[in-house]
């Protein structure tokens, strides 16, 4: 039997062996600036440093003249990092930092399986990290691949509170939303729920006495995340896009790409003409009610599409059966989806359904065969984590990938995933321990059975 610290080394070479295999086999278009496979997916880094470079300052990369709101900069600036110290040709030494994020991702689910089911957190982390959708992110050049590692530090930092409370935990996570607030704008949304569930993991670990210091301590978890991030909340505030760290024009998109679901003849189906439509009528209407409407600027626009946007949803023109279906759709593809597209891409099969047909639909097998089966066996882990009592880490895992899958809206995606499949490998771990415990039991009673008979 290999001792943990073997059994980890095995899983360092074998992720090493697997990404050195994947490297070679993916599309080199993918880790090469400018070409089609990279400006597919990186749309909020190169360009905006190269803007950065030539100006210095964050400015639209179309429009100089225009202020650079749109996205949190940190994924950008670490990317310009490794543009100064490698070359601006190559994403390669970029998605290694993202592997490592990964990698390290896994260790820290190591740590928190171990602390609830000893001798399991190996198999947690080889689930994350030898997982397709999450390998094919990685190695693409996504915002999310750097996030993940800071959004599980601020989920195992929780999952240590649970069992020993102290400010110092508290302040471990919101440090770490803080980080993957300036990464990737969905960590918002963790801002306000640290002093809500630190409380709540103190009354269901049998901490009672210690829920109001909680409550505390969580306050000042979240207001450290508002302190890291605050230099682009000042930033975006003085250039009039408001105080959120998403951009009034990121909203806009959201919800914008939201309505190519809601089709009453195909709801839950991308019709790319509902957009179209609502666009032209939406900039039609902006144009007649402000004089000047061109001239304004990007910014100011934005805002003002959002506002309309918003104000046509909460109008809720649709069928109600309509919005739920499509909702049903963006959630089911949120959990279940292989992320099969994004490896495609990332090998070069994208559109070679017919040319390629064995490669293509193998891949697309492998990959939702993984996100199904996990999803199926991690039901099973979530009943599990109830019968064993671990209600602390069924809040923690439960309510983030509540909260990310609801953050999607309409357009759910597996690379929306990503920084929630550390939680759902957990649930497929709980999952896989009862099977192998039901397996062990039903062996164990049938020798037991024959052992009678003999004698």
């Amino acid at each position: 039997m290999f001792s943990d610290r073997r059994r980890l080394l095995l899983l360092l070479a074998t992720f090493v062996i697997v990404n050195l295999a994947v490297l070679w086999l993916a599309d080199p278009g993918c880790r090469s600036v400018g070409e089609a496979c990279a400006l597919a997916t990186d749309r909020y880094g190169q360009p905006v440093i190269e803007a950065f470079f030539h100006h210095g300052a964050l400015v639209e990369p179309g429009d100089p003249s225009q202020t650079y709101t749109s996205y949190p900069p940190g994924h950008a600036l670490i990317m310009a990092a490794t543009f100064l110290i490698f070359g601006g040709q190559t994403y390669v030494p970029l998605i290694l930092l993202q592997l490592a994020a990964l990698f390290l991702a896994g260790l820290l689910v190591r740590q928190v399986v171990d602390s609830v089911l000893a001798g399991y957190g190996d198999l947690a982390m080889a689930l994350l990290i030898f997982n397709p959708n999450a390998l094919a992110q990685v190695h693409l050049v996504h915002p999310d691949a750097i996030e993940v590692f800071f959004v599980t530090g601020a989920f195992a930092a929780a999952a240590m509170f649970a069992r020993r409370p102290s400010l110092r935990w508290a302040v471990w996570s919101g440090g770490c939303i803080g980080l993957a607030m300036l990464i990737y704008p969905a960590g918002q949304f963790l801002v306000p729920m640290l002093p809500l569930v630190l409380p709540l993991l103190c009354l269901l670990g049998g901490h009672v006495n210690q829920w109001r210091r909680a409550f505390f301590w969580g306050l000042v978890g979240a207001g450290l995340a508002i302190g890291l991030a605050s230099p682009w909340l000042v930033y975006k505030y003085a250039a009039g896009a408001g105080w959120k760290i998403t951009s009034p024009g990121h909203e806009h998109l959201v919800l914008l790409d939201s309505l190519k679901y809601l089709s009453p003849e195909m709801p839950g189906q991308s019709v790319h003409q509902v957009k179209v439509d609502f666009s032209r009528r939406e900039t039609a209407a902006l144009r007649a009610r402000h004089a000047g409407w061109d001239k304004l600027p990007i910014v100011e626009q934005d805002v003002l599409r959002r506002d309309y946007i918003f104000a046509y949803y909460r109008s809720f023109p649709f069928e109600a059966t309509v919005f739920l279906k499509a909702l049903a759709y963006s959630w089911g593809r949120f959990l279940t989806s292989g992320g099969e597209g994004e490896i495609h891409r990332l090998l070069g099969l994208e559109g070679q359904a017919d040319s390629r047909a064995l490669a293509f639909y193998s891949v697309k097998g492998v990959a939702l065969g993984y996100a199904l089966v996990l999803r199926l066996i991690g039901l099973i882990g979530l009943i599990e984590m109830v019968r064993r009592g671990h209600w602390e880490l069924l809040l923690l895992c439960g309510g983030l990938v509540l909260l990310f899958m609801a953050g999607t809206a309409l357009v759910g995606q597996p690379r929306y995933r990503l920084s929630v499949e550390p939680q759902l490998m957990i649930f497929a771990t709980f999952g896989l321990v009862f099977c192998v415990a039901t397996v062990r039991d039903w062996r164990r009673s049938r020798y037991s059975e024959q052992e009678t008979k003999r004698s």
